[in-house]
């Protein structure tokens, strides 16, 4: 994803969101890095299971964060408040 990256030992899906509102979209990985764009992700990604997304949120230990190069993909919804759940989990272009 291209737009912004933030780095937060605390992060939580709330946060990035929030980080990244403006953006059409976020995406967390390695538990503490959040990702926004206007672009989903690059040609090379794909998707994969939600279940290869093996990091929990260093903010709150309830909440998927990704994984070795696992994002887990959220689309704003109309009032630019993240979906009850991610939109997919892709295994990211290295």
């Amino acid at each position: 994803m291209t737009g912004a990256l933030f780095v937060d030992d605390q992060l939580t899906v709330e946060k990035c969101a929030a980080k990244c509102a403006g953006f059409k979209y976020f995406a967390l990985e390695y538990q503490k890095e959040c990702f926004c764009g206007s672009d989903p992700l690059g040609s090379g990604s794909t998707k994969v299971s939600q279940l290869e997304s093996k990091y929990n949120c260093g903010g709150d230990k309830s909440q998927s964060c990704g994984g070795d190069l696992h994002l887990h993909l959220w689309e704003f919804g109309v009032a630019s408040v993240p979906e009850t759940s991610p939109e997919a989990s892709y295994n990211r272009e290295g």
